[in-house]
């Protein structure tokens, strides 16, 4: 499902977990969404193989592998809807960048001002239900790179959208002096 960034994204993300919650007979107040950097590991690149998000999304910290053995997963690979929530993609980090073979934040390159998030899964969940196995970092997500808005009839703001929790190795702090955030528009590239 694509979703224009001209658009509500607030409504969109709501009719989103509204959804989830009808279906599960659960109160809308009781559902959020989970947030998962969808990465696969290079193992598993051969070209006969098929991507399944389930069983990468959280693999066990037994299993995990050396750094570098994650890639990004581009949109062609992801032929499936997801079981519940929808995938994000082409997203930006302001003030850092996603290495996924750490799979986690780290600085920005030098002289590199925005960097492309990787497709995230937006997984509906009840919210007794979420877990995050490491540190994460509430990285705010904006429509555009101006980081203000108005605060409109409906109580939204013009340009804040939500909170998207990332996982990190540093104390929130050590992103916030560096003015992290996501955005769903750059004013260059």
């Amino acid at each position: 499902m694509v979703c224009d960034t001209r658009l509500m994204l607030q409504a969109f993300l709501t009719s989103v977990r509204q959804n989830y919650a009808r279906s599960h007979k659960l109160p809308i107040d009781e559902v959020d969404f989970e947030i998962v950097v969808m990465l696969q590991r290079l193992e598993l690149l051969p070209e006969s193989s098929q991507f399944d998000p389930a069983a990468e999304a959280n693999p066990p910290q037994s299993e995990l592998m050396e750094e570098d053995s994650f890639t990004t997963i581009e949109p062609e690979e992801l032929t499936e809807l997801p079981e519940s929530g929808v995938y994000v993609h082409g997203l930006w980090l302001q003030g850092g960048r996603f290495d996924p073979g750490l799979r986690a934040l780290q600085e920005s390159q030098p002289r590199e001002l925005f960097s492309r998030c990787p497709i995230l899964w937006m997984r509906t969940r009840h919210k007794p239900e979420i877990q995050y196995a490491g540190q994460v970092f509430d990285t705010p997500l904006y429509k555009t790179s101006a980081r203000r808005g108005i605060l409109s009839t409906t109580g939204h703001s013009t340009n804040f959208v939500m909170d998207i929790q990332l996982p990190c190795h540093h104390e929130p702090d050590h992103w916030i002096r560096r003015g992290l955030c996501l955005l769903s528009q750059v004013d260059f590239v």
